[in-house]
C-alpha cells in the first residue's frame, strides 16, 4: 500500500519532470489489466530505459547551465566565471543583456523549484560543496559532463553555480518551516512565492468551501472561478494566451454546456 505522504511525492516528481530529467523515473503498472496490455507497459519502459542507457537524452540541467555560461561569455568575455556565481548568489541578471533577461530569469526560476527540493530533501548545506558534489556524481549532468569532451563547463563549475542558487534560496527563505513549505509545493520557486505570499487569502477563499452542499449551482460557480483567477496568475500553469472571456467561458463549461451553445 501506498501511504497519502508517498503518493503525494510521487505526484510531485510526476510533475517535476515534465520540466526536467534529473532523478527518479517511477512507473506504476496496473496489476489487474489483461496480459497483453500489461505486456506492452513493460516493452514502452524498456525503450525509455534503453534511450536513457545510451545516454542520448540531454539534460535539462545541463542545457540551462550551458545557455548561463553562452550568455555570460557574451557580456563578460574577459571577466572570471567566479564573478557570474556572485551574481547568481545575489539573485543580480544585471550581467545578461535586457533581450535575453526574461529567459535567463524563466530558466533559472524552473531550476530554483528543483534545488530548493534537493537542498531540502539532502539538507544541503551551501556553504561547502562536497554534499551536493557527492549527490550529483551519479546524475545524468554529471555523467554527460564527464563524457563529453566538447562540454563547455566542468562538474566541478556546475556544482558552484547551482550552490550560488541555494545559497540565493536560504538566504531569501532562512526559516526551515517556510523552504518546507514552498518545497512541498513543487513548482517553480517564483509561483511557491506568489502561493505563500497569499496564504492566507487561499486559505479563507478553501474555508468558504465548507458549506458546499448547501450552495446553489450558482454560488459555486462563482467560488471556483475566483480561485481559478488566482491560479491562472501561476507563471507555471498559466497558458501563453489566455482569452479575455475565459470566466464565460468556464462558467459555461461548469455547468456543463456544450462547447456548441458556447459560440
Amino acid at each position: 500500500p501506498v501511504t497519502p505522504l508517498a503518493f503525494w511525492n510521487i505526484c510531485g516528481r510526476a510533475g517535476r519532470a515534465g520540466k526536467e530529467n534529473e532523478g527518479q523515473i517511477l512507473f506504476c503498472i496496473d496489476q489487474t489489466v489483461p496480459s497483453g496490455q500489461r505486456r506492452r507497459y513493460e516493452q514502452s519502459m524498456n525503450r525509455v530505459l534503453d534511450t536513457l542507457e545510451q545516454a542520448t537524452v540531454i539534460s535539462t540541467t545541463r542545457r540551462l547551465l550551458q545557455l548561463i555560461i553562452k550568455k555570460w561569455v557574451e557580456t563578460h568575455p574577459q571577466v572570471d566565471v567566479a564573478e557570474l556565481c556572485i551574481y547568481l548568489a545575489n539573485n543580480s541578471y544585471d550581467w545578461v543583456s535586457k533581450e535575453s533577461r526574461d529567459k535567463i530569469r524563466y530558466w533559472i526560476d524552473i531550476l530554483d523549484g528543483h534545488l530548493l527540493a534537493l537542498s531540502e530533501e539532502f539538507d544541503i548545506d551551501p556553504a561547502t560543496s562536497d554534499r551536493l558534489q557527492e549527490i550529483l556524481e551519479g546524475s545524468l549532468l554529471f555523467i554527460q559532463l564527464r563524457n563529453d569532451p566538447t562540454a563547455q563547463i566542468s562538474t566541478d563549475l556546475a556544482t558552484e553555480i547551482l550552490r550560488s542558487r541555494i545559497r540565493y534560496i536560504r538566504s531569501r527563505y532562512p526559516q526551515p518551516t517556510i523552504r518546507r513549505r514552498l518545497y512541498k509545493l513543487g513548482m517553480a520557486l517564483s509561483d511557491c512565492e506568489t502561493i505563500e505570499t497569499h496564504r492566507e487569502e487561499l486559505f479563507e477563499l478553501f474555508n468558504e468551501a465548507l458549506s458546499w452542499n448547501d450552495w446553489s449551482d450558482e454560488k459555486r460557480f462563482d467560488l471556483l472561478l475566483r480561485i481559478s483567477q488566482f491560479i491562472l496568475e501561476l507563471n507555471g500553469i498559466r497558458p501563453k494566451e489566455v482569452p479575455e472571456q475565459w470566466p464565460r467561458i468556464l462558467s459555461c463549461w461548469l455547468k456543463g454546456i456544450s462547447t456548441i451553445k458556447m459560440v
